[in-house]
């Protein structure tokens, strides 16, 4: 029983908490409140819930209040929490989430969905504890190091070669050659957070991304690790883009004290049919660049920057990609790269750059708009961290 994770089910009414208990008994430890003081009472003692099935409607304290309660003590902050409740109004919904809660189950319950969205939010929690602690351990690392010069400097060298372990290599094709892809990261400090990602999904698609977090330096790397881990897992899980950034938003605005964001892009590519679903965060337009046809922004649709707003919603954008087509994904270093007089490189400058280097590889594309920047920029320091990734389509 020790071993098992342990489950917290608050409800008034006796028949509920054993319809719950009975289908989750086998695989969790279960303790049980009839009241919302009870339930706080159990949820500070040792050992702590590792998740709360909270009921609304309850005599003396309800469930808003409960959940509201349990985020402003430090012990329960983060024990996420799901209403299950006869409510179903979308108000009531967007309220439970806005107090904290993970998830919305409604009345009457199916055991089914419940196990399900049980064990996903678990590993969720167990992923978000082993994060937030490989975090504090890197802060703390980095923190004594500032004790000296030289120690500082060694440690950021150490820190910029394990962020960079992190992104997948700068050139890669797909091994029946429907793909080809050539990314490249230049922070403008040692730890910068610019971040890429492509990978292969079980349901055989091609999954590709990049962001931007606010800010630069040690911060910005930090938040960088934290948002491209939990990205992977969770495009790795099955869902459309926009189902994905909602749920990494969910977990980048929990316990956001330093109010930190990412503007993302993520799209997934059918390698078979060419069909491209894209959603954005906030980010930078694509430019797509393709053969005999000029040169342009996809304006795709999206939603805030991820970290903002807990209820963000993400709408997508679908495309379909023919043999030969290239998009071009960048962060707002390029745009905003200034020369010496404090003119910025621009999207016009983008376009132009993308549009002559077309007919070349990705490589190609993604070297020459660095070289164009590079020409523009001169002497002037590199104001901004800068990433770019080039996906080519070459069809099924």
């Amino acid at each position: 029983m020790d071993d098992k994770q342990k489950i917290l089910i608050v409800d008034d009414t006796p028949e509920n908490i054993f319809v719950l208990m009975e289908a989750l008994r086998n695989d969790y430890r279960i303790v049980a409140a009839k009241n919302g003081e009870k339930a706080l009472e159990i949820a500070q003692k040792e050992p702590r819930p590792d998740l709360i099935l909270l009921d609304v409607m309850m005599p003396g304290m309800d469930g808003y209040e409960v959940c509201e309660r349990l985020s402003g003590i430090e012990e329960t902050k983060g024990i996420p929490v799901i209403f299950v409740t006869a409510l179903s109004a979308a108000g009531d919904e967007a309220r439970g989430l806005e107090l904290g809660a993970v998830d919305f189950i409604t009345k009457p319950v199916n055991t089914t969905l419940v196990k399900a969205r049980v064990r996903n939010h678990l590993e969720l929690k167990r992923y978000r504890d082993d994060l937030e602690e490989t975090v504090a351990v890197r802060t703390r690392e980095l923190l004594e190091a500032t004790a000296e010069k030289e120690k500082l400097e060694s440690e950021l060298r150490v820190a910029r070669a394990l962020q960079m372990t992190m992104v997948p290599a700068g050139r890669a094709a797909g091994e029946g050659g429907e793909w080809e892809i050539a990314a490249t990261i230049k922070p403008a400090r040692e730890v910068g957070g610019d971040l890429y990602d492509y990978f292969m999904r079980d349901d055989g698609r091609l999954c590709f991304l990049m962001g931007d977090v606010s800010g630069k330096g040690i911060p910005a790397g930090l938040f960088m690790v934290k948002t491209g881990t939990l990205m992977r897992a969770e495009s790795l899980r099955s869902g459309t883009p926009e189902e994905i950034l909602t749920r990494v938003n969910r977990e980048l605005c929990r316990d956001n004290d330093r109010c930190m964001f990412t503007t993302l892009i993520l799209g997934i590519l059918d390698l078979k049919t060419g069909d491209l679903s894209i959603t954005r965060a906030g980010h930078l337009f694509p430019v797509v660049a393709s053969p005999g046809r000029s040169t342009e922004f996809l304006m795709a649709a999206g939603g805030f920057a991820l970290g903002i707003d807990l209820g963000a919603r993400f709408e997508p954008t679908a495309l379909t990609l023919a043999p030969g087509d290239s998009i071009v994904f960048c962060t707002d270093g390029i745009t905003e790269a200034f020369n010496a007089d404090l003119k910025d490189f621009g999207e016009v400058r983008l376009l132009d750059s993308v549009s002559k280097n077309k007919t070349r590889d990705p490589a190609g594309i993604t070297e020459g708009l660095l070289a164009d920047v590079a020409a523009f920029v001169g002497d002037a320091s590199q104001s901004d961290d800068i990433a770019v990734l080039t996906l080519r389509y070459r069809g099924p």
